[in-house]
């Protein structure tokens, strides 16, 4: 089977594994379902191996190994309702092949015994399990906002003991079939391992949700028609208070409100100084790894009087942008709005909010983001109050706004941020092995006075990558920008587009040639001067920082990535390109059967395509297509994709 199939265009089902391309895992399988999935699988084969009783029991064992299987892959399509049905049929086949044992007189060695009563209670608490999390699936969101949080927590408490048993009966299977010799391999000796990190996690949860104290948790809207590095520009946020696992009251307000109440005096990064003096939160998202923008944002808003004063702190944040509204308002319906003598509509929210934002009367009176704090209340309880259809087509539709980085977490606690990188919600920075071979790319835009007219850019990626012999791997990269918004009636939409890149490719990378870079006029201030405090965070950002003047291009290192920064500015019904040349940190492996990998990772709100091309050393040919050029291309790129291609030597 070849390790990689192009595909072109992509498929729509993300679940679908295609070797050679992998993207990060839905984040809907919420309690780690692949720990569980390995552990029903392994439980079906140690009942169909471990017991053998008289032909009349044959067909019993092979309907408990069945159902187990079923209820795996239901678990790993998210069918719960699949799962819990064949979970029911194998406790009911093995109290049935218990029933028949003890008919056809037969006597079980202690061993078997043991075995036979791990087995049944691993069935009756995997069915526990699923029970738990079809019902949390089915519930969950309206016990957090109809002020049910007791529920919620006892069926946390619930699923948590359950998955504590699990880790129990499997680790006394596993021992047992060691000593059997049935084959388990090292695989099944980690699974133990893997539940117990989903333990800690749901164990960090459940201490976050109970205490009877206020929690609080920011929602940042990020509006990716005015694109920042981690997302879109935060115009406004939501403060969700929590108490005993209920959802209490929901602040949205303006991001220039607590902005407004911030006594620090922070120096911006050096391309946000040509539209601000100040840092504030609105502008924090300036890192391309959540987590990272998420905790500084958090930082400024925990300062602002607003909050210092009362002595609120925020556990975490999560990010949306507004595809993943359209898809809730899809799966609502319409809101109306009759201050504003408005239907909002999963087709005309952006267009709407963002009218009233600009020329509506709120504007007026100084509340331009007054249609969001009416609007959320609604999302919420609409949400709240979807039937279980409604509930499985929103479920699904998230799933792919966390899978394209529409929505990212990020929590304080350790384990809890830990459980979501793992999942691949957290918008992270992909940190590239030592012994990494091959190419890593990010292309992360920054509109900075830009106004909306990101919702109006066409961007194309071109990278080709040449091998030589020796391992130099030469980039040629080439970067499409179009603005089509010239016809466009609001001006926040046909107004230039002034855009900061940045281009992360391999810790190491040089600079060879450059056509298109740009710049910008910055006011030079002495900030020092002026009281300004600098930011460490930044400070490790910048403290790398070089202009190659020869190429005009800025250079600065952060997350184990070099990073190349130019401006791009494109007016509206125009064109511009920025192509770079450079080669690679580190030399590629080059020899017969080694894999080379090329990862990409797409910003948030971005909308870009990307097409690769690979060329191989002299000699060699892909052993995926039999050619010295491999060539792939995608018109919307996952989060993260990871491309595997196999070197091989031609014979001399």
């Amino acid at each position: 089977m070849p390790k990689f199939w192009d595909i072109n265009p992509p498929p729509k089902n993300k679940n679908l594994f295609i070797p050679g391309l992998k993207t990060s895992s839905r984040p809907r399988r919420i309690i780690l379902i692949s720990s569980l999935l390995f552990l029903i699988i392994f439980s079906g084969f140690f009942a169909f191996n471990l017991l053998t009783f008289k032909n009349k029991a044959k067909q019993s064992l092979f309907s408990i190994k069945d159902n187990f299987q079923v209820a795996a892959q239901s678990l790993s399509g998210f069918k719960l309702d699949t799962a819990q049905s064949s979970l029911q049929s194998v406790n009911k086949d093995i109290q049935s092949l218990k029933g028949k044992s003890d008919l056809l007189g037969l006597t079980l060695i202690d061993e078997v015994k043991i075995a036979f009563i791990n087995l049944s209670l691993l069935g009756q608490k995997a069915l526990g399990f699923g029970e738990d999390l079809a019902d949390l699936s089915s519930n969950g969101f309206q016990w957090l906002v109809g002020g049910q949080g007791e529920k919620l927590i006892s069926k946390l408490e619930s699923l948590r003991n359950n998955m504590d048993q699990l880790v129990l009966i499997s680790s006394a299977l596993q021992d047992q079939a060691l000593k059997k010799n049935l084959g388990i391999n090292n695989e099944g000796l980690e699974v133990g391992e893997d539940l117990k990190k989903n333990l800690d996690f749901l164990d960090a949860l459940i201490g976050w949700l109970k205490p009877a104290d206020e929690q609080h948790f920011l929602v940042l809207f990020q509006n990716a028609s005015e694109l920042r590095p981690a997302g879109g520009f935060i115009g406004s946020y939501a403060d969700l208070t929590l108490k005993g696992g209920s959802l209490i009251n929901v602040d949205v307000r303006d991001i220039y409100d607590p902005d407004g109440q911030l006594d620090l005096k922070i120096i911006p990064p050096k391309p946000l100084q040509a539209v601000t003096l100040r840092w504030g939160a609105r502008d924090a998202n300036w890192f391309f790894d959540f987590s990272l923008s998420a905790r500084k944002v958090i930082e400024f808003l925990e300062k602002s009087k607003i909050y210092s004063e009362k002595n609120i702190e925020f556990s975490g944040a999560i990010a949306v942008n507004m595809e993943s509204i359209r898809d809730i308002l899809a799966a609502t319906g319409p809101i109306k709005l009759g201050e504003y003598d408005l239907e909002i509509n999963s087709g005309n929210v952006l267009e709407e909010i963002q009218r009233e934002v600009e020329e509506g009367q709120d504007k007026k009176i100084g509340e331009p983001k007054k249609i969001l704090k009416v609007l959320a209340p609604m999302l919420f309880e609409k949400i709240g109050n979807l039937d279980e259809d409604g509930k499985v087509i929103l479920a699904g539709k998230l799933g792919d706004r966390f899978v394209n980085k529409d929505i990212m977490i990020y929590f304080k606690d350790l384990a809890i941020e830990s459980y979501l990188k793992n999942l691949g919600v957290a918008g992270e920075v992909m940190d590239l092995p030592e012994d990494f071979n091959g190419s890593y790319l990010a292309v992360v835009n920054a509109n900075i006075g830009g106004h909306k007219t990101d919702e109006f850019i066409n961007q194309k990626i071109q990278l080709d990558i040449d091998i030589s012999s020796n391992g130099k791997a030469v980039h040629n990269l080439a970067i499409q920008r179009e603005h089509f918004g010239q016809n466009e009636k609001e001006w926040w939409y046909k107004a230039s587009n002034k855009d900061y890149l940045q281009i992360f490719v391999p810790s190491g990378s040089e600079i060879i040639a450059v056509s298109g870079a740009e710049q910008r006029d910055i006011s030079k201030r002495d900030y020092r001067q002026l009281g300004y405090k600098a930011d460490a965070d930044v400070v490790a950002l910048e403290s790398s920082y070089q202009k190659i003047a020869k190429f005009g291009i800025d250079q600065l290192g952060l997350l184990g990535k070099t990073i190349f920064g130019s401006w791009l500015i494109t007016d509206p019904g125009k064109e511009k390109v920025l192509k770079l040349s450079y080669v690679g940190g580190r030399p590629v492996a080059v020899s017969n059967e080694v894999v080379y990998t090329f990862i990409f990772e797409k910003q948030s709100g971005s909308k870009t395509s990307l097409a690769v091309s690979l060329t191989a050393p002299s000699g060699y040919v892909w052993k995926e297509n039999g050619r010295p050029v491999f060539d792939y291309s995608i018109e919307s790129p996952p989060a993260r994709l990871i491309l595997k291609t196999t070197l091989s030597q031609l014979a001399n």
